[in-house]
């Protein structure tokens, strides 16, 4: 009789064993995160970010606190932080979850959201997640600064090339990497830059391309170029003063004698700034620093009132300032003064801050990033603009922080424009130093249509065959990416591309039309000379031999007419035995009458 064996009338040793094996079993199948002695779990999860680092320190997600590495964290990253445990330290670490990915990272590199946060988070909610975290950060710091996306749905690259073509301007004293080398700008033949308005070259693609991306300037330094520009109650003439320090305005002027306003603020720079922007409803701070920007620290001929033929007259904001010299700046810059009637510092700045409101705050321009490149729909587009020099908007910005830095209750307000189109690839700044962006292609042969020139990068090519294109770079420039391309019989598109000495590189589009299927190749160096040989007996050259031939070895033999020409000679010896007889006389004779 079969008995069945209950489980308490297993022995208590077994006993145990199974608990443990039905315990593991359970673990297994119902896999769940193992809390340590010292670990708290939340009931809720609390939302917060990854803080920027500090001390050299780098921020790191690890499987147990303080323990492994898993991976780097970026400043900005949104966690969900379930939890906390510590070290055998007893440091403090958050078990955070994000993006598929769990594990632990310090506390004191996690910031936590407040209400106030959550209510920040859903302000910038549509900006993508690079620009989130570097806006975090800047909330950090200034907690009541507010963020507006402004989204550009043209082409990054459309913008960057209207904007390019417009030549903006770098100063000659920058390195050649930030320079263009279009025609306007450098002269190939002398291998010198060529200057406009003194001092000033036209900045590469590349340049333009980096001061355009605002992703490159969000942080607390650059980011009031994309500050709204309207006056705001919160900015005072202590402000402007720090604005000021240490410039030409920081000490009073002289007013006017009989002119009510210019007298009646004391020839105080700093409020007739605040009465200006009071009047034309700008911000004083950006009047101010534009004014820095133009004239300088020593103010120029624009500001002193003493320049010989304009004496009394002020240009602040260089309005029609333009020309090949400094000259022509000057002159052209007072004589628009002159005709808008600034004779004295107060209406030089107050109606000049009226302008400025007029034609570009008024024209969606009331950023410094936008009154430089207009890139939102407006009045003329790219080409309505303050400033040609690229880091015009750059360098206002940051001048601006000396004011606001140490204010942290300020509510100002930020217009950052987003392209739609870009995501991972950030255009960052060329490297500073002498290096040239020669990324041109010299020379190029063959029938190209239109005939080729360096600076023309789209041609039309015919081929029967296989045929080779020589071509000639600039140096210390190179030929990169494929040099061979096998073509198919009709159209073909080919790209070849040039490398510059800075690293970037430029492409060449050709459409080649082809008979049949056959190879083009690019080959570096002159294209051979493919002048048939000369034949034997044809001694004047002219493809053929015949009487005259015949004639020119019977002078030369009877010394009547010597031939002294080398290729001439070369052929007149046409028994090649190195010298001219009768024997080649006979010979020539000999093919002319069609005899060997």
């Amino acid at each position: 009789m079969n008995k069945m064996i209950t489980f308490n009338r297993i022995p208590m040793i077994i006993k145990s064993a199974l608990i443990v094996l039905l315990a593991l079993l359970l673990l297994c199948a119902f896999p769940f995160r193992t809390m340590a002695a010292n670990e708290v779990e939340y009931d809720e999860p609390i939302e917060g970010y990854i803080d920027e680092p500090y001390d050299g320190d780098s921020m790191w997600l690890r499987e147990t606190p303080g323990g492994t590495a898993i991976e780097q964290l970026s400043a900005g990253t949104l966690v969900s932080v379930t939890g906390h445990g510590y070290d055998k330290y007893n440091y403090k670490w958050y078990h955070i979850t994000f993006d598929g990915k769990s594990g632990y990272v310090n506390y004191k590199y996690v910031v936590l959201l407040t209400d106030e946060d959550t209510l920040f988070e859903s302000q910038i909610a549509d900006f993508p997640d690079y620009y989130k975290n570097k806006l975090r950060q800047i909330h950090l710091m200034y907690p009541h600064y507010v963020f507006q996306a402004d989204f550009v749905d043209t082409p990054f690259t459309t913008v960057i090339s209207a904007q390019y073509q417009m030549e903006r301007k770098v100063e000659m004293s920058n390195y050649n990497s930030l320079k263009a080398m279009v025609k306007s700008n450098y002269n190939w033949e002398t291998g010198k830059w060529i200057a406009s308005e003194g001092n000033w070259t036209v900045a590469s693609y590349e340049t333009v391309a980096y001061y355009l991306d605002p992703r490159n300037f969000l942080d607390t330094e650059c980011i009031y170029q994309f500050m709204k520009q309207s006056n705001s109650d919160d900015q005072t003439i202590a402000g402007v003063r720090k604005i000021i320090a240490g410039t030409f305005m920081e000490n009073p002027y002289t007013p006017v004698e009989g002119d009510e306003d210019d007298q009646s603020l004391g020839g105080d720079y700093a409020a007739v700034i605040m009465k200006a922007a009071e009047v034309a409803n700008v911000s004083p701070y950006v009047l101010a620093s534009t004014i820095v920007q133009e004239q300088g620290a020593d103010g120029s001929p624009l500001t002193s009132g003493t320049y010989k033929g304009y004496e009394g007259y002020y240009n602040f904001y260089n309005w029609a300032a333009s020309g090949t010299t400094n000259e022509d700046v000057i002159k052209n810059g007072l004589e628009y003064a002159k005709k808008r009637g600034w004779n004295t510092i107060y209406k030089a700045i107050v109606d000049g801050a009226s302008l400025y409101a007029s034609g570009y705050l008024n024209n969606n321009q009331d950023t410094y990033y936008y009154k430089d490149f207009n890139v939102l729909n407006g009045v003329s587009q790219y080409k309505h603009y303050y400033a040609s020099s690229v880091y015009d908007a750059y360098e206002s910005g940051k001048r601006l922080k000396k004011v606001f830095e140490n204010n942290k209750e300020l509510s100002l307000v930020f217009r950052i424009p987003v392209y739609t189109d870009i995501r991972d690839k950030l255009y960052t700044c060329p490297p500073l130093n002498d290096k040239r962006n020669n990324y041109y292609f010299m020379e190029m042969s063959g029938e190209l249509s239109p005939a080729f020139t360096m600076y023309t990068k789209k041609y039309s090519l015919s081929v029967s065959g296989d045929t080779t294109i020589y071509y000639k770079v600039p140096e210390g420039a190179s030929m990169t990416g494929s040099k061979t391309f096998e073509l198919e019989k009709g159209t073909n598109t080919v790209k070849v591309w040039a490398k510059s000495e800075t690293g970037y590189k430029n492409s060449y589009t050709i459409t080649v039309t082809a008979s049949k299927a056959c190879t083009l190749t690019f080959v570096e160096g002159e294209e051979p000379d493919v002048t048939p040989a000369r034949k034997n007996g044809d001694v004047n050259g002219d493809g053929k031999v015949s009487a005259l031939d015949y004639v020119a070895i019977k002078n030369h033999i009877m010394k009547t007419k010597v031939i002294t020409d080398p290729e001439n000679l070369k052929a007149a010896d046409v028994n090649g035995d190195g010298k001219i007889s009768s024997l080649d006389y006979v010979r020539v004779k000999n093919i002319i009458m069609g005899k060997n």
